[in-house]
């Protein structure tokens, strides 16, 4: 009996560890798919107004203002950042409200409406 013992105790404790760290580096380091849902809760809270929750433009804020259809769009990721970065025509930029990853994440969700 003492022998059992002795062998789970570690194991248990082994196996506790290895769920404390593999849920560790989840959230240290989101992968792809960790992006994409940050990218779409930014975009819906920044974008959506003039973009619509399909980005395609379709609302009347983004009517007015000459919002782009993004299911249309072909610009590469790096004039995709610098557009959120820096703002272009109506749109704002975002460099002073967002991270630099934030910008990233937000661009990846857009292009996903390609």
């Amino acid at each position: 009996m003492k022998h059992i013992v002795k062998t789970l105790i570690p194991v248990a404790l082994l196996g506790i560890f290895l769920v404390v760290l593999s849920g560790w580096k989840s959230s240290a380091a989101p992968g792809p798919l960790g992006r994409a849902q940050s990218g779409a809760a930014i975009y819906s809270e920044s974008c959506a107004s003039c973009h619509g929750g399909d980005g395609r433009a379709n609302t009347r804020r983004g009517k007015r203002k000459g919002a782009k259809d993004l299911t249309k769009s072909r610009l590469s990721r790096a004039m995709g950042i610098k557009i959120i970065t820096h703002g272009r025509g109506e749109m704002p930029a975002f460099k002073d409200s967002l991270s630099k990853a934030e910008i990233r994440a937000v661009n990846e969700y857009v292009r996903s409406f390609r």
